[in-house]
């Protein structure tokens, strides 16, 4: 929620006065034939390919976190490991999530910095003290199985950083293709009026 009520790309004043930082918000008030010109901030092309995403990323981050713990110990089968790859997936999706929140803000701080970072080290210690508690048994000695192998490490940086590239890259093709349909469709109109 921090991120969502303290992440401005201008001050609060500045948005006041000057109303022409709401057009992206108001262009949904125009027609167009285009679905990239039509609620450019939230529309069903824009939900359906956070949808696709979503699982796409999902499934990414299943088939290496699953693919990397089998690889560490493909002897090991049952409800341990099921924790394992279960909790390598949890801590893939953590990693992933507080990398896009940190690449996707604004205004780079040094308190947004600290904020992500804590967000994903609260989890590995949250899963290191729950795996030292011998009541908990489906996570009991879990945290060294994850943590153990360099192979975890590479898998962590893999998903988080392959994935954050792909989903920037795809904003920018976004972004290039709707100022293209944007001018393209202006040259329409200017010739229109002539």
């Amino acid at each position: 929620m921090w991120f969502g009520m303290m992440d401005f790309e201008h001050e609060k004043d500045e948005f006041m006065k000057k109303p022409k930082y709401y057009s992206i918000g108001l262009k949904g008030k125009e027609r167009s034939n285009f679905i990239f010109l039509l609620d450019k901030l939230f529309n069903k092309y824009v939900f359906w390919r956070w949808i696709s995403y979503g699982m796409w990323q999902g499934a990414l981050i299943f088939f290496v976190a699953f693919n990397t713990m089998e690889m560490i110990d493909p002897t090991k089968v049952g409800a341990s490991d099921i924790m394992t790859e279960g909790q390598f997936v949890y801590l893939g999706v953590v990693t992933l999530v507080n990398a896009k929140i940190l690449t996707s803000t604004s205004n780079f701080t040094g308190w947004s910095f600290f904020f992500t970072i804590s967000q994903t080290m609260a989890f590995v210690v949250f899963f290191f003290i729950l795996s030292i508690i011998p009541s908990y048994d489906n996570l009991y000695g879990v945290f060294n199985e994850v943590f153990a192998h360099l192979l975890t490490y590479f898998a962590i940086v893999f998903m988080s950083g392959a994935l954050v590239l792909v989903d920037n890259g795809l904003h920018l093709a976004q972004y290039e293709i709707s100022k293209f349909l944007e001018t393209k469709e202006k040259k329409k109109q200017k010739k229109l009026e002539q």
